[in-house]
């Protein structure tokens, strides 16, 4: 006998087949909130809208960039070149010889002459390009050394075209992995969360530079967005009140975990600084709940592998082995006074965005609506959340900031400053999302308020994008040269392959689809209210039995 909507409340809109109850979502279409624009939120069209934008965006940085556009391109596509025919490491080179490994590519790939890189007044017409040429060449790369997973899965188009052709294949494919990694964060923010400001965290959180870096043969896009992947999945599930979670929640949390270990030396740091950070302090009740789900442990034990096998190649082939090094006469502590007084907001900056190789600044208010907008976050989910929110908050602002800066100090001496803002990211995108989590589990910012930060959030933010590509474009076609400033996108020194029309479009055409993404989530929140665990408990014994009941 199917039980009648008195008995259940307002859990009756769970009734199925499916044998736990769906958990309730931030953004929940209905005919009073959103109309036909909330409903593009419903089901899985959200993911695939919000990875088009993501990608389209990351696809114009693509087409748009020369050779070498994103740091240390040139040493990664021989690197992925080489994994891409199998030369997953390559021959160890001598520090003497730049330490890295030398693997054999085709010449049409040997191209990285470093002429414009780092000195903004000169376009990229002096820059060489990929020639087509199929003989086999030995070419040394200062990433030879580097874990071989990013490399392999974006490698293969440049043994077959060691052309244009190939290497935007394999930008597009690396554009690919971390877009679907950005996509499934916000869907999992929007569909299996009850915190309202998700969103909002989560466009603050994909920064300008996010999506240039992915745009480029790089790991560390694919890193950056893995990492928030990781976060917000797993936050689902240490820190969201409701204990369930449907299948494909521990999908995204294995998946992306096992991608941030892989893909970078420092992967396995990143792991689990996050685990550590979402589950200390938790409580035994919900540990317990976590370490008896069969998938849980399915994807532990696999993660477990992962990162054994990533720290013994790390150690094996010695990773971090010094090669050519621009040594400096400085004390730690004289270089300690200067990345406390100068290159904290060098850092901060990075993290949204300077763009190239640190040579195409964004505009500087555009780092003022980006820093307002975080601040909002983070302040009020530090001065409002509970105790142990703002321990989560200050630790990973102490662990992020502090992984750059004292390492940098301690070695400035030896290998002068290197450190950059992009390099924490993997788990700085952190901070807005505890942020988005403390402030509602403190019912902040809720129902018509959470609407209107999310859209302002989103007309802020998110045309900064375009602004960003748009910036770099002329910095690469004419350079940077005070006070004869070029505007025109169009004409230039340098021009890219396909001409600056067509990733210009697709950039202002990306930006406008996540627009209407945040537009369409907006217009779908309620004012959900975080329950506590044993009113969580309650609802569910009651839900499961009816759906039971319903099936009967």
């Amino acid at each position: 006998m199917r039980p009648s909507p008195s008995s259940t409340g307002r859990v009756v809109q769970f009734l199925g087949p499916k044998p736990y109850p769906p958990r309730v979502a931030v953004c929940e279409p209905t005919s009073s909130h959103g109309g036909r624009l909330a409903a593009l939120v419903r089901g899985r069209r959200l993911w695939f809208i919000a990875f088009l934008g993501f990608f389209m965006i990351s696809t114009a940085w693509a087409l748009a960039m020369p050779f070498g556009g994103v740091p240390d391109e040139g040493n990664y596509i021989t690197r992925a070149a080489g994994a891409g025919r199998g030369e997953f490491l390559g021959e160890l080179a001598s520090s003497a010889e730049g330490a890295g490994a030398f693997h054999h590519v085709k010449r049409g790939l040997m191209v990285d002459n470093m002429c414009w890189q780092g000195n903004a007044q000169k376009s990229a017409e002096c820059g060489l390009q990929p020639t087509g040429k199929d003989d086999i060449v030995r070419l040394h790369t200062t990433a030879g050394r580097y874990p071989p997973a990013y490399f392999a899965a974006v490698g293969w188009p440049l043994t077959i075209w060691p052309t244009w052709t190939g290497i935007w294949l394999a930008r597009l494919i690396g554009a690919a992995i971390a877009s679907a990694f950005l996509a499934s964060a916000m869907f999992a923010a929007v569909r299996w969360t009850r915190h309202p400001l998700l969103p909002a965290a989560v466009i603050v959180a994909v920064t300008p530079i996010t999506l240039h870096i992915s745009g480029g043969v790089n790991p560390n896009g694919v890193e950056i967005a893995a990492g928030l992947a990781f976060m917000v999945g797993l936050a689902a599930i240490a820190l969201d009140r409701r204990p369930t979670a449907p299948p494909a929640v521990y999908t995204l949390i294995g998946v992306s975990a096992l991608t941030l270990t892989a893909v970078r030396p420092f992967g396995p740091l990143w792991t689990l600084a996050i685990i550590g950070i979402c589950f200390v302090p938790t409580t035994r009740k919900r540990l317990r709940r976590v370490l008896t789900n069969r998938r849980v442990l399915a994807w532990l034990a696999a993660l477990a592998v992962v990162l054994i096998a990533s720290v013994t190649w790390s150690i094996a082939v010695e990773t971090g082995k010094p090669g050519w090094v621009a040594a400096m006469d400085i004390t730690p502590e004289e270089a300690l006074r200067v990345e406390l007084f100068g290159r904290l907001q060098q850092y901060a900056n990075e993290m949204v965005g300077v763009m190239s190789w640190l040579d195409a600044p964004l505009p500087g208010l555009a780092y003022v609506a980006w820093f307002m907008a975080f601040g909002l976050l983070f302040l009020g989910g530090f001065a409002l959340g509970e105790w142990h929110y703002r321990w989560r908050i200050a630790a990973l602002t102490l662990a992020a900031f502090g992984v750059m800066v004292i390492p940098d100090a301690l070695n400035a001496r030896t290998y002068g400053f290197y450190a950059q803002g992009r390099y924490v990211l993997p788990i700085a995108v952190g901070l807005p999302i505890l942020a988005a989590y403390a402030l509602g589990e403190r019912r902040a910012l809720v129902g018509t308020q959470a609407r209107s930060i999310i859209r302002t959030f989103a007309l802020l933010l998110i045309p900064i994008h375009f602004l960003a590509l748009y910036n770099t474009m002329l910095r690469w076609q004419y350079g940077i040269r005070w006070p004869k400033i070029k505007v025109n996108p169009f004409h230039g020194e340098w021009l890219p392959r396909l001409g600056p029309e067509l990733p210009l479009a697709l950039g202002a055409v990306g930006v406008l689809v996540l627009l209407v993404t945040a537009w369409a989530v907006s217009s779908a929140v309620h004012p959900a209210e975080p329950r506590t665990d044993d009113q969580s408990d309650a609802d569910d014994r009651v839900a499961l039995a009816s759906s039971r009941a319903a099936t009967a």
